[in-house]
Formats: structure tokens, C-alpha cells, sequence
């Protein structure tokens, strides 16, 4: 009989524990984190620049582009599009831009492009008369405003240096286009569950009317919903796979599949232990922690077949799971130090879900009475025919894949959007003119609105001089000061130089011109999304860069800020610090196995781990895979899943290797599955594991003998 009643106190504790957990499970909803720069950035850093604030703007802006034929499709695809939108949910900018027009119209001449300023100045008064007379007779020309308010087109002029579209479609490669920008209403005080909610509706509102064209949608929240939703049928397809591969494997060992009831048990009680343990240290929890997590089924069961397999279940057997344990934990626990959020999260729920998994076999498996295995698989016998060959070859892949190691701590290295993404993207740069792969962005700290604008102008000047393209709060509303110089300038203009419209306009419209009192105004920036998404939190605005260069910026106010190079730098001071940890950490190992074992039983446990992390490494190189931080992680993680094989296979027990076998199987599943996430920095992780795990196994075959005589 598979299961008999324990009266043991303990017990009765140890499963009411377990009830409590589960409850604490289900009654426990955090707020799921998505961001996917939080992903890779150190905690520190990202709070010591404006990384993340300009990371949050994004977040708020959906890019949609729409293609189609002919122009009255595409005409008739837009309207229909936007008028199934969720106005309550989001705010479209091409709507604000037409208010915001309102306050041009009101005040022509307050508002002077860079080129026609720099003109006024030089008095080059003949020039602009001449740009005028082009307006004036130019059939294509819709001006903003009456010709006795604004003869010279000045307003026209600097809408036009504003590259706004005003609805105009572009035709690009045969096809119309056009495009618009919706932000997210209050996007910082709602939940990521609530965003993706209706960014699905929005992706369905695309499908639908994207019969007689094709609409794109782009931009970081739609990253943002895409990677969420692969993630969930990353961990929905790779939990069904390895619950499909115990259990084949299970019934290949015992031919009973009764087995799977404590194995699945202690399972969840790990799941659901590192889960409650998670959400109560941090505030979110990101989607990518649930991925990694799935890791859990594939370590866990290692716990579970080598009571199974073990003849006793003595105090020896006990110290080796328990240092098992150990390392293992002690393994996820550094991903604690690099102070990632992600990988914080990864480690506390790894950890304290082995932690409850080893407590459940040890407190509960004696109360089950398991099955004889029918069948064993001795693979050392095949590892041990090729001995030689398997040997020649690791040193071959160290040889060759020393010299060939490459490191790559870019950002594009950890995510790579899909195929649909990356063409939206693209089309929206077309069409907009804007080129969001290489901008930069330039923070801009003062004292308030005013402050900001003109310590703006000080810049973007030296930008217009070096013909660099930005964008910029400053560019759509100059500070007051500069709209005064701008009511001067053109009053210099039109003092002796009106006459020459006496043909076009009146004698008192003339005079209306000269003397008429323009007040300089701002509007409300708070008031509209288009603008407050260039202002960050205290008093910040920021500068959108259409360049990879930019002139010399030595003013104190400024912070220069490339995402994908700033966290280039940042990412690879953080693999110089792992790699420089990784000796300390062998060294700790190391003292500890000698401390329990002697010197030469814990030369032998410690050599097949730092082995495999070598050839792993190298076995990259030679297929031109970069190293990178999460490759170094990798390291760290081989050493504390490994070196269980290792501690298990020098004791004395002849089923340990049925046991290492069938925990290495299941682990290298998990993580071969995991390998083929969207993720990069995911995927990469989970394959370096694949490969150190497999090869820490061969190798210890190699080196270790279960009656610890030594090959």
C-alpha cells in the first residue's frame, strides 16, 4: 500500500503548514511587474539616473502606423480605427496638437523657427520676403492664419520646422501611409494587468479593421504585452512538457504511476512556498520570475527520486541532501547580490521553494511506502567505453574556445523583438522621420517651467548649429524670454518692411501689424500628454536626440542619456564583478567541503562543476555566442545545481547513479525548454546551464566512482 497513517505531531504541524501555504497561494494576488528594463538593471543604478523615468514615459506611448493602397482606404481604416478606440483609456496626440495649434494662431509672431530667428537677426529681411512670395503663390500652401496677420508666413514656416503632420499621409514604396501616437491616461497609478487588459482590446480593435490595409502598433507597452503573453505560454507549455516527462520517466523506472502523487505535492508545496515568500518580500513580481520558476519542477524532483532510490535513509543520506541543499540555495542566493530585481526575485523563490520542497520529503515522504525501480540505466558503462574520446574533446573545446571567447554586454543582446514588432518600428521611423534606433536623450534639470525652457534653448541652439535633429518641449513652446525676442525681431521686420505687401493688404491692416501688443503665453503642460511626456519627475525635461553624435555639452544642468549604451556600461561593470567573485566563491565551496570531507574527497566533488562551467563557456565561443553577464550567473548556478551529482555519487549507495541520472534528466529538461524563450537573457542562461549541467554530469562519471575510487 503506496500511503500509511503517520500520528506523528510533526506531521500533523507540517501538513497544516501546507494547507495555510496553499490558502496564503491563492489569496495572495501581487501586481505583476512587466517592465522590461527592470529586468537587467541593477537596482542602484537605475535610482541613481533618469533611466527609468524615461522608461516609464515610453511605457505611456502606443506608436500606430497605418498602410494601405489608396489614400481613401487608407483614410477610411484610421477613422475606423480610432473611433473604436477607448478615449477614457487613452488620449490621442494628434487631437492635442490641434488644440495646442489654437494658442500658435492666437500669437503668430511669437513663434519664429531656428532659421528664420537666426535671419531676423542678420536682418536678412529680403530673404524672408522671398520664402514669402513662394508661400503666397505656392498652390500646395494651406496657411495656419489669415494673410493680414501673418503676411510672411511665419507661423506656417515654424509649424512646418515642427515636422507636425497635420493629418497628411505619406506615400512611401508605393503605399500611403499615416500615423498617430495614443498615450495611456495616468499611466503610473495603474496596475500592469490592467494595461495589458486593454491593450489586448486595442490589438483586437487593429485586427479588425485591418482588412482593407494593415495597421501596426508599436512601441515599449506593446513590447511590454507581447512579452507578457509569451511568457504565460512559455510557462504554460514548459510546465506541461516537464509534468509529461516525470511522469514517462517515472513510469519507465517503477511502472507505477503512484508515484507522481508525492512528487507532485512536494512540487507544490514548493511552488507555492517561494511564491508567498516572493510576494511578501517585494512589492511586484515580475512575469519573468514565474518563467524562471518553472526550473523548480526540474530541480526539485531531484529531491524526491534520491529518497526513492536511496537503500537508506540515514544520517548519511540526510547530510548529503542537506549539503545539497545548501549549495545549491547558497547558489541562487547570490543571484540575491547583484542587486537585479528580477534576479533577486528569482533567487527568493527558488530558494525558499527547494527549501519547503527538502522539508516535504523529509517530513512527509516516510509516510509513503514506495515501489521497488524495475528497470536501471547504468549510462556510465557507455561514458566510460569513451572515456577517451569524451576527454580529447573537452580539452579540444577548451583549446579552441579559449581563444575564441567574445564578450557582449549590449543591451540588444538580452531581447530581441519579433519579426512584426521590429517592422513597426521601423515604418513609424519612415513615416515620422524620426529615428528611434539611434536617438539620445538629454535630461535637463531647473527650477520650474520657465527655468527648464530657457536652460532647453542654451542646448538645442548648439544642436541646430551642428544641423543635429531633435525634439524637444522648448522646440513646441519657446521659453517667455525668447517669444519676447521673437516679438521684437519680427516688429524690426515689419517696421520698414510691410509696404511690400500694399498690393495684398490695406493701409490699416498695415498699421494693425505694427502697432499691435502681443503678450508672450505658455499653456498648460499638465493639461496635455503630448507635452508632459517631456517632463520628468522634479523639474526635469528631456531632449529627444535624432543622432548618434552630439557636440560638447559641458553645462552642469545636463545628463546625457543612452539607454541601450548606459546599460552597455552598466551591465558590463557588473560582469567584471561576477567574474571577479566567481574564485572567492569556488574557494568558500571549496573550505566547506573540506571542512566536512577531507582534502581529497572534496577536490574530487569540485572539479567535475568547475570543469563543465570551462567547457560550457568555451563550447559558446566556438559557435560565436557572445559572453555576457548572465552567461557569468550561469557559472554560479552550474556550481550549485552540479555539485549535488557530485556529493551523491562519492557515497557508497549503488543506487545513486539511477537517482543522479534521473535528476539530471529532468533538470537539463527544464532548462533546454527554457532555452527557447523569447527572452535572450533567458534563453542564454538556460542554455549555458543545459550545456554545464550535462557536461558536470559526464564529468563526474569520469572522475568519480561510487566506491569514491578515483579514475
Amino acid at each position: 500500500m503506496l500511503f500509511r497513517i503517520s500520528n506523528k505531531i510533526k506531521n500533523i504541524i507540517f501538513c497544516l503548514g501546507i494547507i495555510a501555504l496553499i490558502i496564503l497561494f491563492f489569496c495572495n494576488k501581487p501586481n505583476n511587474e512587466t517592465n522590461l528594463l527592470k529586468t537587467i538593471l541593477p537596482a542602484n543604478i537605475i535610482e541613481s539616473t533618469s533611466i527609468l523615468e524615461v522608461a516609464d514615459k515610453s511605457a505611456s506611448v502606443i506608436r500606430v502606423i497605418f498602410e494601405a493602397e489608396t489614400e481613401t482606404a487608407l483614410t477610411t481604416m484610421k477613422t475606423n480605427f480610432v473611433n473604436g478606440i477607448n478615449t477614457s483609456f487613452y488620449s490621442s496626440y494628434n487631437t492635442e496638437i490641434n488644440d495646442l495649434i489654437n494658442y500658435f494662431i492666437a500669437s503668430p509672431t511669437n513663434f519664429l523657427s531656428y532659421e528664420t530667428r537666426t535671419q531676423l537677426k542678420d536682418k536678412k529681411y529680403s530673404e524672408i520676403y522671398e520664402k514669402a512670395l513662394m508661400e503666397l503663390y505656392n498652390p500646395l500652401n494651406i496657411p495656419f492664419t489669415e494673410l493680414y496677420k501673418d503676411p510672411y508666413f511665419l507661423l506656417t514656416d515654424y509649424m512646418k520646422s515642427q515636422n507636425f503632420k497635420m493629418n497628411e499621409s505619406s506615400y512611401i514604396d508605393g503605399k500611403y501611409y499615416d500615423s498617430m501616437i495614443l498615450n495611456i491616461k495616468e499611466h503610473t497609478g495603474l496596475s500592469p494587468d490592467i494595461i495589458n487588459k486593454e491593450i489586448k482590446e486595442l490589438v483586437k480593435l487593429q485586427k479588425k479593421h485591418s482588412q482593407k490595409g494593415q495597421i501596426y502598433l508599436a512601441g515599449s507597452p506593446i513590447h511590454t504585452y507581447y512579452a507578457s503573453q509569451n511568457s504565460m505560454i512559455s510557462i504554460n507549455v514548459i510546465c506541461a512538457f516537464a509534468t509529461v516527462f516525470i511522469a514517462l520517466i517515472t513510469f519507465f523506472y517503477f511502472k507505477d504511476l503512484k508515484l507522481l502523487l508525492p512528487i507532485a505535492l512536494s512540487i507544490l508545496v514548493g511552488f507555492c512556498a517561494g511564491y508567498v515568500a516572493t510576494i511578501s518580500i517585494f512589492q511586484t513580481f515580475h512575469v519573468l520570475t514565474l518563467v524562471f520558476a518553472t526550473t523548480l519542477i526540474g530541480i526539485g524532483v531531484d529531491y524526491s527520486y534520491h529518497y526513492i532510490f536511496a537503500e537508506k535513509k540515514d544520517t548519511e543520506f540526510i547530510k548529503n541532501l542537506t549539503l545539497s541543499l545548501i549549495t545549491t540555495v547558497t547558489a541562487f542566493m547570490l543571484l540575491y547580490l547583484t542587486n537585479i530585481e528580477l534576479l533577486k526575485e528569482i533567487s527568493i523563490f527558488v530558494s525558499v521553494g527547494l527549501i519547503a520542497i527538502y522539508l516535504t520529503v523529509l517530513f512527509i515522504y516516510p509516510n509513503f511506502k514506495f515501489p521497488e525501480a524495475v528497470r536501471t540505466v547504468k549510462l556510465s558503462n557507455i561514458i566510460d567505453t569513451y572515456k577517451r574520446n569524451i576527454a580529447i574533446l573537452m580539452a579540444i573545446i577548451v583549446i579552441i574556445g579559449l581563444f575564441k571567447i567574445n564578450f557582449n554586454d549590449s543591451l540588444n543582446a538580452f531581447y530581441e523583438p519579433t519579426k512584426t514588432l521590429k517592422k513597426a518600428e521601423i515604418l513609424f521611423s519612415k513615416v515620422s522621420q524620426q529615428n528611434f534606433a539611434q536617438s539620445k536623450i538629454i535630461a535637463i534639470k531647473g527650477a520650474s517651467y520657465e527655468d527648464l525652457l530657457q536652460k532647453e534653448e542654451i542646448i538645442t541652439d548648439k544642436l541646430h548649429e551642428n544641423n543635429i535633429s531633435f525634439f524637444s518641449l522648448s522646440k513646441i513652446f519657446p521659453s517667455i524670454k525668447r517669444q519676447k525676442e521673437n516679438i521684437k525681431l519680427v516688429k524690426d521686420l515689419y517696421k520698414n518692411n510691410l509696404n511690400k505687401f500694399s498690393e495684398y493688404l490695406t493701409n490699416s491692416q498695415i498699421n494693425d501689424l505694427r502697432e499691435a501688443k502681443t503678450i508672450p503665453t505658455l499653456p498648460d503642460f499638465a493639461k496635455y500628454d503630448a507635452l508632459k511626456n517631456f517632463i520628468l519627475k522634479d523639474n526635469t525635461s528631456i531632449i529627444f536626440i535624432n543622432s548618434k553624435t552630439l557636440p560638447a555639452i559641458e553645462e552642469k544642468f545636463v545628463e546625457i542619456i543612452d539607454i541601450n549604451e548606459n546599460c552597455t556600461k552598466y551591465l558590463k561593470e557588473y560582469r567584471y564583478t561576477l567574474l571577479k567573485l566567481l574564485p572567492m566563491v569556488l574557494t568558500a565551496v571549496f573550505s566547506i567541503l573540506c571542512i566536512i570531507y577531507k582534502f581529497k574527497k572534496a577536490r574530487k566533488i569540485i572539479l567535475p562543476p568547475m570543469i563543465s562551467g570551462l567547457v560550457a563557456i568555451c563550447l559558446l565561443s566556438i559557435f560565436n555566442l557572445p559572453i555576457n553577464m548572465f552567461t557569468v550567473i550561469a557559472l554560479f548556478l552550474i556550481l550549485g545545481f552540479t555539485i549535488d551529482y557530485s556529493i551523491f555519487r562519492t557515497g557508497n549507495d549503488k543506487n545513486s547513479e539511477d537517482a543522479i541520472t534521473i535528476s539530471c534528466m529532468t533538470t537539463l529538461f527544464s532548462f533546454f525548454a527554457l532555452s527557447f524563450v523569447s527572452f535572450k537573457f533567458i534563453s542564454s542562461l538556460s542554455l549555458v546551464l543545459f550545456i554545464g549541467i550535462l557536461t558536470s554530469y559526464i564529468t563526474g562519471i569520469l572522475l568519480i566512482k561510487n566506491d569514491t575510487k578515483e579514475i
